[in-house]
């Protein structure tokens, strides 16, 4: 599967005129449409068994990117066309009685136009996880996420992993 695709969004009203000022942010009447274009290519492939993989390289360039300052106060634009690019990888296993295993990892490069990155775009997001049946109507789950590579303020945050259990009914 492949895909080439152009896109625009203006800036909704809120970015333009919201007045949070007790919160200390503001809307930027200022702000000009982003414009972009993207790629991407990728392969999925479903076994027998019922395991699934999935596999996609990407490629975007965004013009004027609609972004927060870095001090939270506003919105601005990022002058010139910022890079996303990369790929993702997920995959899907069954297991006895309905349970199952699933993965998904997303590699990216985030670059506004002067070359930095993008901020708070991680460069690494890998998640692991499990679903059981329980009952019929009931389903228990559970995953891992690690994160690495979020830039913010100047300087790379540490990495962190969040794990989140739950059910549904």
């Amino acid at each position: 599967r492949g895909a080439l695709a152009t896109g625009y969004r203006a800036p909704s009203i809120d970015e333009l005129y919201s007045d949070y000022s007790a919160f200390g942010f503001t809307g930027n009447p200022a702000l000009e449409p982003e414009t972009s274009i993207t790629a991407e290519i990728g392969l999925d492939h479903a076994y027998a068994n019922g395991a699934e993989v999935s596999a996609t390289l990407f490629w975007g360039e965004i013009d004027n990117l609609i972004t927060l300052t870095p001090d939270f106060s506003t919105l601005e634009n990022v002058a010139g066309a910022s890079l996303r690019q990369g790929i993702e990888l997920s995959g899907r296993v069954p297991l006895a009685g309905g349970a199952s295993l699933y993965g998904a990892a997303t590699f990216l490069e985030a670059r506004g136009a002067d070359g930095t990155p993008i901020p708070r775009t991680p460069t690494t997001d890998i998640v692991i996880g499990a679903e059981v049946p329980i009952t019929g109507r009931l389903t228990a789950s559970g995953n891992a996420r690690f994160v690495s590579g979020l830039y913010d303020a100047g300087g790379y945050l540490p990495s962190f992993t969040v794990v989140n259990a739950g059910a549904e009914y």
